[in-house]
């Protein structure tokens, strides 16, 4: 028994890339995105971090352990990224935002921007704009918008822009509200919360709240195939660490 918002194209998105199941692909690495290309991903997620200088690089965190003696800790906003660019960074080095859209245009990957924020100046959002301009891949950006703020300014840039909005289980109404609200006839708005917050009997009823074929919700983060399998008919996208969807699928 299907709901009318039954997964006909699930986008399953690799968490921080594929980034948790081997040595060899690190958190928000360049190789964690070959690694979501490898293992059948669609999307994979990266969070924006911004060096002194300006310049947006890929980290879930304010600092991070130098590898090379793993023990000095870095914190990002203190150094250029030329600076940062010189500390091991899970065996490699901190990539750029605009090296990891280049790989992800590269392997055809879509990419989940996290960590968007209202705080950051139009110079900030300008040089992200930019990035995702200069290598044509607007059409390929999920846009994790926290608020109705960041969502405008997304917008703005492109109107036709898939916005991911976070939610949990106490905030999935309002969410809906507001996805609502910044609908429109040309963007996608895609719901998300964390699934164990989200029982598949909750995820029917909130679907049945949302007619509008460009809104869906979206679960995180589950890497096990037995609840993939459950979510997978009425969800939008699915983040994993180490599941795509093409590993459950019969």
């Amino acid at each position: 028994d299907v709901s009318q918002h039954a997964n006909q194209c699930i986008i399953s998105i690799s968490h921080q890339g594929y980034s948790t199941t081997s040595q060899y692909y690190g958190n928000s690495r360049l190789s964690s995105y070959l690694g979501s290309y490898l293992h059948g991903f669609e999307c994979a997620e990266v969070d924006i971090a911004w060096s002194s200088d300006g310049v947006p690089v890929c980290c879930h965190d304010a600092t991070f352990t130098d590898t090379h003696d793993n023990s000095t800790v870095i914190t990002i906003a203190n150094h250029t990224v030329d600076e940062l660019k010189t500390y091991g960074y899970y065996g490699e080095t901190i990539a750029t935002l605009d090296e990891v859209v280049s790989t992800c245009k590269t392997y055809g990957l879509k990419l989940e921007l996290d960590k968007v924020s209202s705080a950051w100046t139009d110079t900030q959002w300008q040089r992200v704009f930019d990035i995702v301009t200069k290598y044509q891949m607007q059409e390929f950006i999920i846009w994790t918008s926290p608020n109705t703020t960041c969502a405008t300014k997304i917008l703005t840039y492109d109107k036709w822009a898939t916005i991911m909005i976070n939610a949990n289980a106490n905030t999935m109404s309002s969410n809906i509200t507001l996805a609502k609200s910044i609908a429109t006839d040309y963007n996608k708005i895609i719901i998300a919360c964390n699934y164990t917050g989200l029982s598949v009997a909750n995820l029917i009823t909130y679907n049945a709240q949302i007619p509008e074929r460009n809104i869906g919700i979206g679960i995180w983060t589950v890497d096990d195939e037995e609840t993939y399998l459950k979510y997978l008919p009425y969800s939008v996208c699915i983040t994993s660490n180490k599941l795509c969807a093409k590993d459950v699928m019969p």
